[in-house]
């Protein structure tokens, strides 16, 4: 059984991970623009189905979330942390 990381630290380990194995890209951090990560809609789906199985949990972003030139990745962990 899987277990939902109940701290921001673990998560960001986690999508930061899922981040750099679906874009290819290194050190990937909080302040990094989802745009320059080269995170599409494709890879962000990739990436949220990745977390989705990881987690144990649904997380119904892939039609909510809106990712613009200045979405970062610590605004998509804040939308996967008011998820859990």
């Amino acid at each position: 059984m899987t277990t939902v990381p109940t701290d921001l630290g673990t998560l960001e380990e986690l999508l930061t991970k899922q981040i750099e194995e679906e874009t290819g890209h290194e050190d990937v951090t909080l302040a990094g623009k989802l745009n320059e990560l080269d995170m599409d809609s494709l890879t962000f789906s990739e990436v949220l189905m990745n977390l989705e199985r990881q987690l144990g949990v649904e997380l119904d972003l892939v039609e909510t979330f809106e990712i613009n030139r200045d979405t970062t990745v610590a605004d998509l962990l804040r939308a996967i942390s008011d998820k859990l």
